[in-house]
């Protein structure tokens, strides 16, 4: 994407996020008074699909202010230029050159071609994964809950939203807690958590390639031929891959650290520790629901996390973080220094490019951490650094599980003004992408023509 691109993009990011936040301060929004800095952050958090809260959802927030919030969740899990692109469709105008670029930018897709069908299938797909899921939740919590129906159905369609946009957000005070053994609630949430981690690319792609494998078995059955070998493609393969590895990695290790831990898991039943675990292991990488009190997770639990919020979901859908596929180009490219050989996935070359960009937005993404946490840490220092970083680590890749400020709110509410502003940036850049956001504050370069005499350095 271009330069000017980006930054009419972003822009566009920093305009709805104020205008949240100025709707939010009308009232009728709020049952609590509110500051511009708590609206302006609550606005940030719910476009940014991050969930990190310094105001109660459920307490301080009316029916109305919530449907704003969860409005702005899913306009920024969809992309609003993603929604431009839906809505000119619709009205038989076709997209711009520059329009059509900003949209493959803001979806990650391949190329501009095929852009308008890609569009109407991805909101087919949400509003389908979005629906069901609301239902199930709506059935849930009217027949098992004893909501009535109007609680009911806002219940399962604000937390069916929040989930497959990766938010976090919960009209709960204590989030999912009191849910916590329910295995309705946590089979729904975590999979729509996983749905909108893996990006919309891959949903489609999964999606044709599960339809053209049946039509192939039931043609290959009735004719009695072979069937057709259907390929995925190397981005979904890398994704699904990672995905589970480090969806079962999570659990492991949650489950192994956090077994005998009398503030967390220590107490429960092997089978809740377990789901305690796997839900754990889901939203820690891509989203901010929690189950469990999560400031009574150990240091190395906590360190842990952060490694797992920091690679995050898939490029192309609502998570943030470095993502998979950079974390799979890193790790293929480390093997093949150590083999001597170019550098591959799935008998599948990388290219020189690639490498490149895997290799920048994982060191950006290091020091945007680093710098981070250490400038917070110094206007907070009655605040763990672990705490801090972990905070920071939530914000950076849009994933909104906190250690809490000691009641129902994240710890960012304990925060002074700076440090709360250091977090929006943050959840800025964690939506935008590392690359562009960077790209936007220091510009590009011009090219040098000059040639300049190659050396070794000594490593």
């Amino acid at each position: 994407m271009h330069l000017k691109s980006m930054q009419i993009l972003v822009l566009g990011y920093v305009c709805i996020i104020i205008v949240g936040a100025c709707i939010l301060l009308l009232p009728g929004m709020h049952t609590t008074p509110i500051t511009f800095l708590e609206a302006l952050f609550t606005s940030a958090s719910a476009f940014t699909c991050t969930g990190l809260i310094i105001k109660d959802t459920a307490v301080d927030f009316t029916i109305l202010g919530q449907s704003v919030i969860i409005v702005l969740i899913w306009f920024g899990g969809f992309g609003y230029m993603s929604l431009l692109g839906i809505v000119y469709v619709l009205l038989r105008r076709r997209l711009s050159h520059m329009e059509l670029n900003m949209i493959k930018g803001a979806l990650n897709h391949p190329s501009v071609d095929g852009m308008t069908h890609f569009l109407k299938k991805i909101l087919v797909f949400v509003l389908i994964l979005e629906g069901v899921g609301a239902l199930v939740l709506f059935i849930y919590f009217y027949y098992c809950k004893d909501f009535d129906v109007g609680k009911a159905a806002f219940a399962g369609i604000f937390h069916a939203i929040s989930a497959l946009n990766n938010a976090g957000f919960s009209i709960f005070s204590t989030n999912l807690m009191d849910y916590r053994q329910s295995l309705v609630v946590n089979f729904v949430i975590c999979s729509l958590v996983i749905c909108g981690s893996l990006g919309y690319i891959v949903l489609v792609e999964l999606h044709a390639f599960t339809h053209s494998y049946f039509s192939n078995f039931v043609r290959a059955c009735i004719h009695k031929c072979d069937m057709v070998k259907i390929r995925l493609s190397l981005h979904t393969r890398i994704v699904a891959t990672y995905t589970i590895g480090l969806l079962l990695i999570g659990f492991c290790f949650v489950l192994l650290l956090e077994y005998n831990n009398a503030k967390t898991l220590g107490s429960f039943t092997f089978f809740d520790k377990a789901l305690s675990s796997f839900f754990i292991s889901v939203n820690y990488r891509t989203s901010g629901f929690n189950t469990i009190d999560l400031s009574g997770l150990k240091d190395s639990t906590l360190f842990f996390s952060s490694l797992l919020m920091l690679v995050g979901g898939a490029p192309g859908g609502s998570a943030g973080g470095i993502k998979v596929t950079t974390l799979a180009v890193l790790l293929a490219f480390c093997i093949a220094l150590f083999n001597d050989a170019k550098p591959a996935l799935f008998k599948r070359a990388i290219s020189e490019s690639s490498i490149k960009k895997a290799i920048v937005v994982a060191i950006i993404a290091l020091f945007s951490i680093v710098i981070t946490s250490f400038c917070i840490a110094i206007f907070q220092e009655d605040t763990r650094f672990m705490l801090i970083m972990f905070e920071v680590c939530s914000a950076f890749a849009t994933v909104g599980v906190s250690t809490g400020n000691g009641g129902t709110l994240s710890l960012s509410a304990n925060f002074n003004f700076f440090s709360q502003l250091c977090i929006i940036a943050l959840m800025i850049m964690g939506k935008v992408g590392i690359l562009a956001f960077w790209l936007i504050c220091v510009g590009k370069r011009k090219q040098s023509h000059i040639a300049l005499q190659e050396e070794n350095v000594t490593i």
